[in-house]
C-alpha cells in the first residue's frame, strides 16, 4: 500500500513539473488575476469626440481624456453612441428609443424626440445615420427603415433602391470613402432561409436615396471599414470571408477570410504599430460557434496582416494574436488565458493626445459581450514590463 502511494506521489509531482514547463502554465503563473472592470456589462462601440474616447454601458456614457475615466449618467439605458465632427449623439433602449441625446461639448446635452424607433446609430462626416424598426401591434411583425440627420435637425428617411425587400434593410455597420457612404445589412427575417434586405448599399453623404451594390444581395454582411489605403472592405456573417467594396460592385477577396469555424461579431478595426507605421493589421472580433462558454479559449479577435500602406495583401488568412511577428501582442499564451476567453463586440486603438504625458502612445481597447471594457496595457510592477489583456480600470 505504501509503495503504491509513493509511486502515485512521484507520478503526480512529475506531471506537475512537466506541466509547469508548458508556456500556458507559465503565462498563467506570471499574469495578474482577472480584474474587476470599471465599465461593466456589454458596452457599445468606441467613438472619438475631440480628444476624448467615449463608450457607453448601462445607464452611463464613459469618456477617457488620456488621464482618467469619467462618466455621464442617464435615467434611460444607453443603446448606442456616435460622433460627428460637431456633435456627440446617444440613443436609448426599450421604450425610450424614440429620442436622441445631442451634445456639442461631449458632456452637456439636450434630448430630442424623434418619430422613429432607433435600433442603432452611426456617424459619417457631418451626418448621423440611423437604423430604425417599427412594429405592427396587431401582427407583431417588424419593418425596418434607414434615416440620416445633420446637426440637431429632424431625421430624413432614406429610400433604398434595388433591395429585394426595402422594409428589411438595416444598418449593421458603416464606412465612408470620400463623399460616398457605404452601409452593410445582414437583413432580417424569421429564419436563415427567410432573410431579406441583405447586401451593401451606397449613398452620397446627405442623400435621401441609397442603392444596392452589384454582387452583394445574396450575402449577409456584418462589418465594413475603410482601410488607411482608402480601400473599403466588408466581412460576411457566416464564414468571415472578406469582400472588396466599390461604388459599382462587391467582389470576393480570394483566400482572405477568418478560415475557421468562428462566428465573426461584425467588428472590424485597424491597428498600427506605434513604433513602426508600416506595420498594419486588420482586426476582427470573434466568438467560437462551437463553444460559446466563457471557459473557451477561442474567442477574442483575429488579425490580418496588411501592406505597408494599410492595403489588403494579395492573399492571407486571419490568425490569432501572438502567432506572427507583426501582431498586437507578443505572447499567444497570454491572449489565450485572458481576452481569448471572451467574445468581443468592438475593438478600437486609442492614441493618447498631444496634451497627454503619454502623447502618441497607443492602447488597444475591447468591448466584450458580458465582461465590460478590456485593454491591452503594461500591468507590470517594480519596473518590470508585463503587457497583457485585462479589464480596464482607472489608469
Amino acid at each position: 500500500m505504501k509503495k503504491t502511494f509513493f509511486y502515485f506521489l512521484l507520478t503526480s509531482i512529475f506531471i506537475m513539473v512537466i506541466s509547469c514547463d508548458d508556456p500556458i502554465f507559465y503565462t498563467v503563473s506570471i499574469q495578474n488575476p482577472p480584474l474587476d472592470p470599471l465599465i461593466k456589462g456589454s458596452p457599445t462601440k468606441f467613438v472619438m469626440f475631440g480628444d476624448n474616447m467615449y463608450v457607453a454601458s448601462g445607464y452611463n456614457i464613459w469618456y477617457f481624456n488620456g488621464t482618467i475615466w469619467d462618466s455621464i449618467s442617464f435615467s434611460s439605458r444607453v443603446l448606442d453612441i456616435a460622433a460627428t465632427g460637431s456633435y456627440l449623439y446617444a440613443a436609448f433602449a426599450d421604450s425610450e428609443n424614440n429620442k436622441l441625446w445631442i451634445s456639442s461639448d461631449g458632456i452637456n446635452g439636450t434630448e430630442k424626440p424623434v418619430d422613429i424607433n432607433i435600433q442603432a446609430i452611426f456617424a459619417a462626416g457631418n451626418y448621423l445615420y440611423i437604423s430604425a424598426r417599427s412594429t405592427d401591434s396587431s401582427t407583431y411583425s417588424h419593418s425596418y427603415s434607414v434615416h440620416y440627420l445633420q446637426g440637431e435637425n429632424d431625421p430624413v428617411s432614406i429610400s433604398v433602391i434595388d433591395a429585394d425587400d426595402a422594409q428589411r434593410v438595416t444598418i449593421n455597420n458603416l464606412a465612408v470613402s470620400g463623399t460616398t457612404v457605404y452601409f452593410c445589412s445582414h437583413g432580417s427575417g424569421s429564419s436563415s432561409t427567410d432573410m431579406k434586405g441583405k447586401g451593401i448599399f451606397s449613398s452620397a453623404a446627405g442623400s435621401s436615396t441609397a442603392t444596392l451594390i452589384t454582387g452583394s444581395s445574396s450575402i449577409s454582411f456584418t462589418g465594413i471599414i475603410t482601410l488607411n489605403s482608402g480601400e473599403v472592405v466588408a466581412i460576411a456573417r457566416d464564414d468571415g470571408q472578406l469582400y472588396r467594396v466599390t461604388a459599382t460592385e462587391v467582389t470576393i477577396l480570394d483566400n482572405v477570410k477568418l478560415g475557421r469555424p468562428s462566428n465573426n461579431m461584425g467588428t472590424l478595426a485597424l491597428w498600427t504599430d506605434e513604433n513602426n507605421a508600416g506595420n498594419n493589421l486588420l482586426l476582427a472580433g470573434t466568438q467560437d460557434i462551437t463553444n460559446t462558454t466563457s471557459t473557451s479559449h477561442t474567442h477574442g479577435y483575429m488579425e490580418l496582416i496588411l501592406g505597408s500602406a494599410g492595403e489588403i495583401a494579395a492573399a492571407g488568412e486571419f490568425d490569432w494574436p501572438g502567432i506572427r511577428n507583426n501582431s498586437t501582442m507578443e505572447n499567444r499564451e497570454s491572449f489565450i488565458t485572458s481576452l481569448g476567453k471572451h467574445g468581443v463586440n468592438h475593438l478600437f486603438q486609442y492614441v493618447y493626445p498631444a496634451s497627454s504625458s503619454n502623447s502618441g502612445m497607443k492602447v488597444l481597447f475591447a468591448s466584450t459581450q458580458q465582461n465590460g471594457v478590456w485593454s491591452y496595457r503594461d500591468r507590470g510592477s517594480n519596473n518590470e514590463n508585463n503587457w497583457q489583456w485585462n479589464a480596464e480600470q482607472q489608469p
